[in-house]
């Protein structure tokens, strides 16, 4: 008994310890800020409140925390020594499925309703936190000052989500973490606690990268292609990079079709409604005789969403739930996209359907889709219209695509999702099956499979 609780006073103060900065990104970058400021404006539909923020979010807190008091639930319970997969949204449940569905051992499904319970139990937590919260407040220089008019309550809340997950990880004797998020504080707290418990940890990217992104500090990284490799290595990586590919990509039935009869419409978080009905209108009057199919972010407002669904029938054009309908088979439905910025224009190539990046005033080409040569840029709507008419299969597509995906169009390489569950399930094992050799890069080692060599040991 008293060995337990010297354990868990240990985890206490190292929790008062953690940087809440690095760990919440999101919150302290100011590249991040502009995200920030429109998705909040898309889904309530005004600016965000500017008065008293820090106080109102203090009260919130405490609020939130004595109603979970009284919702707490037990902790999920996987199997000892088991690899534990965290997807807390549907793009990275899709991103690690494939993956999970492949292993041979045992293996644990973390997802939002296994997670709500030690969220909740981390509010709670959180509260001895208070002195530490002030402290980094009062400490706090420049942005990361100006953050905690928006990001209080995510900071807050780290300390306890640290102490829980550790606490969380050490009964669960846990044999290794495999998570699909590199910038949200839930997932890079969720890292740090299980690499302070000697938990070894994985990364799988769910989607592009930007430049501005945070660097990686899991212990490996299965990354999609050279495209991540640049943007994330253009700063100090702690981790070990893999190039495994897309692992919810099927490198078969790629879309054939010379005519574009239907046009599809992806829309990105930063994109409002305004910017939206006023495209799918221009869209519709310039091709009344071609199908237009519209696909919002799976985490649109619902609000939103239901409206932006009511103005579709009113112009006769179809709607992709993106919460029910995979990607994949909504691309297998156009011919030709039109999109901002989005990794969907990505998932678009891989299929062999050409799309046009047109973005809204605060979207930028940040994934370097149009730098790269992967889709061409519109500037206007009549710019829009007139390549829409004329776009053609791109032969340089191919060369783009595999910039971003590692092994796209190569025969007899295994799937992404094999590679990547081979290497988890054997890290620590020593030697593996698939063969790989390591890329002279700079700032970290990157690994890329290479199926004429001799195996070799991932560590």
């Amino acid at each position: 008994m008293f060995s337990a609780l010297t354990n868990w006073f240990k985890v206490m103060f190292a929790a008062s310890r953690i940087n809440i900065f690095d760990l919440n990104p999101i919150s302290s970058y100011p590249e991040f800020e502009n995200g920030l400021t429109v998705s909040r404006r898309n889904s309530t539909g005004r600016d965000p409140i500017v008065w008293f923020p820090r106080t109102r979010q203090l009260i919130s807190f405490v609020v939130i925390t004595i109603v979970r008091i009284f919702r707490l639930k037990r902790f999920p319970k996987p199997e000892t020594s088991s690899i534990i997969f965290v997807a807390g949204t549907k793009n990275q449940t899709e991103a690690l499925k494939p993956i999970y569905e492949q292993l041979e051992v045992t293996q644990f499904w973390l997802s939002e309703p296994s997670i709500a319970p030690l969220r909740r139990f981390a509010y709670v937590i959180s509260l001895l936190y208070f002195p530490c919260l002030i402290y980094q407040m009062i400490c706090a220089k420049g942005y990361r000052s100006k953050s905690f008019r928006h990001s209080l309550e995510k900071y807050w809340l780290t300390y306890g989500i640290y102490f829980v997950i550790r606490i969380w990880l050490r009964k669960t004797q846990a044999r290794s973490v495999v998570l699909a998020n590199d910038h949200v504080g839930f997932y890079r707290t969720f890292n740090q606690a299980a690499q302070d418990e000697q938990v070894k940890t994985f990364y799988v990217q769910h989607a592009c990268v930007a430049d501005f992104f945070p660097p990686l500090i899991y212990d490996m990284a299965l990354l999609d292609g050279l495209d991540a490799v640049d943007k994330y290595c253009n700063k100090p990586c702690k981790s070990k990079i893999f190039l495994t590919g897309i692992a919810k990509f099927n490198d078969a039935n790629r879309v054939e079709n010379d005519e574009r009869n239907v046009i599809g419409v992806s829309f990105n978080l930063l994109d409002n409604e305004e910017f939206v009905k006023n495209l799918l209108r221009s869209l519709v009057s310039s091709f009344p005789k071609k199908q237009i199919i519209s696909r919002l972010h799976p985490a649109t407002p619902q609000n939103q969403v239901e409206r932006i669904s009511e103005f579709c029938n009113s112009q006769n054009i179809l709607s992709s739930n993106p919460k029910s309908e995979d990607v994949f088979e909504y691309i297998k439905q156009i011919d030709v996209m039109v999109c901002g910025a989005s990794s969907i224009i990505l998932e678009a190539a891989l299929k062999g359907v050409p799309s046009i990046a047109y973005f809204s005033e605060f979207a930028s080409d940040v994934y370097g889709f149009v730098k790269n040569g992967l889709c061409e840029q519109a500037h206007s709507i009549d710019e829009l219209v007139q390549k829409l008419e004329s776009i053609q299969d791109d032969k340089q597509l191919l060369t783009a695509t595999r910039y971003y995906c590692a092994g796209y169009g190569i025969e007899n390489r295994p799937p992404a999702a094999k590679l990547a569950a081979d290497i988890i399930q054997h890290s620590n094992d020593g030697p593996f099956e698939p063969h790989w050799v390591k890329l002279s890069t700079q700032n970290a080692c990157v690994m890329e499979y290479v199926d004429d060599r001799k195996p070799t040991s991932i560590e």
